[in-house]
């Protein structure tokens, strides 16, 4: 999977869960379609559509699917009228959920294709027909062999459904539906016979469910964030990072408890995790410690050890994250009050430093931008720490600035060049005030 790399802050580019979501996500999201009716028989859509009507009236299996994946084309096609969208349509789906198992596939194969069409008027028209209370219905229930491509396709509707739409997701609360979903997820991960992609289609609705619940959900997101913090080895791939999304989910409405799991040592289990897991989830964890941060300032008085792994992470990182790894650095430097810790950390990591003075010349300009932007910042907020200079004109701070100065005059990228002469003149103001302050001593 590959990354755009950006030149905004971390927080506005750790926008993982949405970068995850973007290549799942259905083609039509957030296009617009045709407003003007379709008469039937104008268009071959519009045949389409009265052959699908009269076939979903069938009680022939294969016919009522292939009048569902009509549909599902009318969809794709972007031709679908939104006056097919009625109570009519959605009451005649809704029957359809108690023929085979292999027509209801179809159906929810239909409904994820139409989940991004679903505006405010026309979920209503969803709810009251019963589809809701189905879909509701189906994931209270562990999966069993036989229901498990249901239940997969059910989460997935409905984590698209109710994503970034708290007042729908909050409509859908109820303690029976907390607990069905704490009972499953345990099942499920301490279940041999359940495929993968059942674990992955649970995560990733828990990850858009857990989106800003309400703070008298405590007792689940608590349950939740202990459950997956304790089993996060069963976890694997693409799905670690839907873990630690949901662990953030859980944690941020509650500084208490991220108090509570800094005091027991969380940090040093995620300063090994940061050697181990996918460079993705490596993201994903630091989009997780920057939210604690935020919530939970006190959060930096146990992140020493989690920095030291990050910057020996550093030298061996790959293009994919070096820009997300030093701009988190960035963002931690950042904060005044650690300021002088965090010097000390990097005169204890010179080899990353070096790497990072390095990176001004690196071919991608993004990557440049931000070692530059991250070692100006760090002179500022240590004009007093004479070993930080030396540490930095020890590794060729000046002779690499000169040469990407001069690569940026050829280039001709203005902000980079603003932003390295502001760099190289600081280290000047630092040097020349260690020289004047000798002078006076002597």
């Amino acid at each position: 999977m590959s990354f755009r790399v950006s030149v905004y802050g971390i927080k506005d580019q750790l926008k993982l869960h949405e970068t995850l979501r973007s290549n799942l996500r259905l083609n039509m999201l957030n296009k617009k379609r045709k407003n003007e009716f379709v008469e039937l028989s104008d268009s071959p859509v519009g045949y389409a559509q009265h052959q699908m009507y009269q076939d979903l009236l069938s009680s022939n299996d294969e016919t009522v699917i292939q009048a569902l994946d009509i549909f599902k084309n009318i969809i794709k096609s972007q031709e679908c009228p939104l006056d097919i969208l009625n109570a009519s349509l959605f009451n005649q789906l809704n029957i359809l959920t108690q023929r085979s198992a292999s027509v209801v596939e179809a159906l929810l194969s239909l409904l994820c294709e139409l989940v991004s069409s679903l505006d405010e008027n026309v979920i209503n028209i969803f709810f009251d027909c019963g589809l809701m209370s189905y879909l509701i219905n189906v994931i209270k229930k562990p999966p069993s062999i036989d229901s498990i491509h249901i239940f997969i396709k059910s989460l997935d509707f409905l984590a698209e459904l109710i994503y970034d739409r708290q007042t729908l997701r909050n409509n859908l609360l109820s303690k029976d539906l907390l607990v069905s979903l704490m009972d499953i997820i345990r099942i499920i991960c301490n279940s041999p016979i359940l495929n993968e992609e059942s674990l992955t289609s649970l995560l990733r609705f828990l990850s858009s469910f857990t989106r800003g619940l309400p703070k008298e959900y405590n007792e689940f997101t608590n349950t939740l964030f202990f459950y997956l913090r304790d089993n996060f080895l069963k976890f694997h791939g693409d799905s670690e990072y839907d873990v630690l999304d949901i662990m953030k989910n859980t944690s941020v409405i509650s500084p208490e408890l991220i108090e509570r799991v800094l005091e027991q040592g969380i940090m040093k289990q995620y300063s090994v995790l940061l050697m181990h897991i996918s460079e993705y989830c490596k993201l994903g964890l630091l989009n997780l410690i920057t939210e604690w941060i935020q919530v939970y300032p006190n959060t930096i008085r146990y992140i020493d050890q989690f920095i030291l792994s990050l910057l020996n992470l550093i030298p061996n990182s790959s293009v994919t994250i070096l820009y997300h790894l030093i701009d988190f650095l960035y963002s931690i430097n950042s904060i005044e009050k650690y300021h002088q810790r965090f010097n000390d950390l990097l005169l204890c990591s010179s080899n990353s430093v070096a790497f990072i003075i390095g990176c001004f010349t690196h071919n991608f300009v993004n990557i440049a931008y931000s070692s530059i932007n991250f070692i100006s910042t760090v002179l500022i907020s240590s004009t007093n720490n004479v070993k930080i200079v030396q540490l930095l004109v020890n590794n060729y701070f000046i002779e690499l600035g000169s040469f990407c100065l001069q690569r940026m005059f050829i280039c001709s990228n203005e902000r980079i060049l603003f932003l390295l002469i502001k760099s190289i003149l600081n280290i000047f103001e630092v040097c020349f005030l260690f020289i004047s302050l000798e002078c006076t001593n002597e």
